[in-house]
């Protein structure tokens, strides 16, 4: 597997706002938790619609160096849409 770390406690799905959104990542941990924390905050901000707040974060990310240098990936999907 080459130089990869796994770890067997991380919880790499998690249902968010509500439990009407699935949310799951691939990469570093810590840099996930961070989109996690993100993503959750803009879905509440904006009523739990799954690709305003996914336009939005990405908005963020254009003008944040900060989130431009995580290395992770977050995928996430409710009952009509999938990102």
């Amino acid at each position: 597997m080459g130089n990869v770390i796994m770890k067997g406690n991380a919880r790499k799905v998690r249902r968010l706002y509500r439990d009407k959104v699935i949310a799951g990542f691939a990469g570093g941990t810590a840099d996930a938790f961070t989109l996690f924390e993100r993503f959750e905050a803009k879905l509440e901000a904006h009523g739990g619609q799954l690709t305003r707040a996914a336009v939005e974060l990405a908005k963020d990310w254009r003008t944040d160096r900060m989130l431009r240098r995580l290395e992770a990936l977050l995928a996430v999907a409710d009952e009509s849409a999938s990102l």
